[in-house]
């Protein structure tokens, strides 16, 4: 092996025991970032003294990745103990500071070095990642027209609402293909019932112990709970995932006249306004 190419990342290929451990070996994990995040932040550590908590907010949260990896960092190094959320990626931006951040996020690994050899897995993480920055920017979009003081947060929940499984591409891409696989194989089946035979339990599950772990927003948490969902900043994030899921191989889904319906009375609006407001976003997927 040449000198100038780091080692492959260790891989989970044994299925763990529960929910909670899957998310303390995710949350442990090596969490790469999309080579454009990798490339803005650099630029930005050049010109670091100029810099303000919301630029690198911005840039964070553009990548789902980033994001998880920011936290995943703030949690080990508040160590024990500290279980309150730690709030916004701003907010936890100007907790760690700017020079301190840079210093802490400096070379980072991108998804094309670290699933090098795997490009079935880079290209089913990468569906995932396109898909939850759609959700987040629908999600945000919505908020500043519904006039939420918390249309970051907002954002982040949608942003992060897959966020397991983004993790299981990247530490253990041998499950998630198994899924995928055995999706293919039979359309009727269940997600979690696949999901079920390969890792154990649910997704939806190591989500649920991977928000908590990572003391993300308790907007985030309670995405679990379906006696909230009612609530308008719920209703955002849900409605903002239902609308990238459906909308995901382009606008003929049938399933999309039913969310456009939900979307207006969210926004109190008509449902063709929604849809004139749903002008397509870019379909380049992230590069790895």
């Amino acid at each position: 092996m040449s000198a100038n190419i780091a080692p492959a990342p260790a891989r989970l290929l044994k299925p763990l025991p529960s929910p909670l451990s899957w998310a303390a070996a995710l949350s442990h994990s090596d969490i790469p970032v999309l080579r454009p995040t990798a490339a803005a932040l650099a630029r930005l550590a050049e010109h670091q003294e100029s810099v303000s908590a919301h630029d690198i907010s911005e840039t964070v949260m553009s990548d789902p990745l980033m994001t998880a990896r920011l936290f995943a960092h703030l949690t080990a190094r508040a160590g024990r103990g500290r279980t309150s959320s730690l709030g916004s990626v701003t907010r936890a931006a100007i907790m760690l500071g700017v020079a301190p951040f840079f210093e802490a996020f400096s070379h980072l690994p991108h998804v094309g070095e670290h699933l090098r050899d795997d490009h079935a897995a880079q290209r089913g993480l990468l569906r995932v990642v396109a898909r939850a920055v759609r959700a987040a920017q629908y999600a945000r979009d919505w908020a500043v027209i519904r006039q939420d003081r918390e249309a970051e947060t907002i954002m982040m929940a949608a942003l992060l609402h897959d966020l397991a499984e983004m993790l299981i591409w990247c530490a253990g891409p041998a499950f998630a293909l198994d899924i995928q696989s055995r999706l293919e194989r039979e359309p009727g089946h269940r997600s979690r019932d696949a999901q079920r035979i390969v890792l154990g339990c649910t997704i939806d599950e190591i989500q649920a112990e991977l928000m908590v772990r990572l003391r993300l927003p308790e907007l985030l948490v309670a995405m679990n709970d379906p006696g909230v969902q009612r609530d308008p900043r719920m209703r955002t994030v849900s409605l903002a995932i239902r609308l990238a899921r459906h909308s995901a191989t382009g606008w003929e889904d049938p399933a999309l006249p039913d969310d456009y319906l939900e979307i207006a009375e969210l926004l109190h609006v008509s449902p063709q306004r929604v849809r004139e407001m749903l002008v397509p976003m870019p379909e380049h997927p992230p590069a790895a």
